[in-house]
């Protein structure tokens, strides 16, 4: 997880509509409105030691279409992928933990940028998935549930590495 947060400075806080992040050295990432989350979770799984992803730029079959790589569970974990369906395609990032009794999520490409937010609770098709190497992990932590996280601590520690955000609609800042 901590080189998704620390990528933040390479990314610069980098707009998708200002060019993207080419993740991955893929083209198709740079221009107006691409989406780069997928390639963001690979660059991380590659930085982290797991093996990433050969469509990793494409959420929809990000971990479908992987399953010598990935394997799907039942209940989000620190770390995990959390692909939900959208419209458009889908979208794909991290599970961070829980603030105030809601998930959080980690990934590129939220509102264009790297940031730390509460994910759409209306998402259609919501999957968690785990790199293999991580599942034994994985299950033994599913049984305790997401982490508490102090948000506050984690800007902190983070500075301005994590661009944290808001849920849309909920009036809940947390800035």
């Amino acid at each position: 997880m901590n080189h998704s947060l620390l990528d933040n400075n390479r990314a610069g806080g980098v707009k998708s509509k200002a060019g993207g992040v080419k993740y991955d050295g893929n083209p198709t990432l740079a221009g107006d409105a691409n989406a780069w989350c997928a390639s963001f979770v690979n660059y991380c799984l590659r930085e982290a030691g797991y093996s990433p992803a050969p469509t990793g730029f494409m959420s929809s079959h990000f971990c479908h279409n992987n399953p010598d790589k990935f394997v799907k569970i039942s209940k989000p974990v620190y770390g995990a992928i959390r692909y939900c369906r959208r419209d458009g395609g889908g979208h794909i990032c991290f599970v961070y933990g829980t603030w105030k009794g809601k998930m959080l999520v980690l990934g590129g490409n939220q509102h264009d940028t790297i940031l730390i937010e509460y994910p759409d609770p209306t998402s259609k098709g919501v999957e968690y998935f785990v790199p293999i190497a991580y599942q034994k992990f994985a299950e033994k932590e599913q049984e305790k549930g997401l982490q508490e996280v102090d948000i506050f601590a984690a800007r902190k520690y983070f500075g301005a590495a994590v661009a944290i955000g808001q849920q849309r609609g909920s009036g809940d800042d947390y800035r």
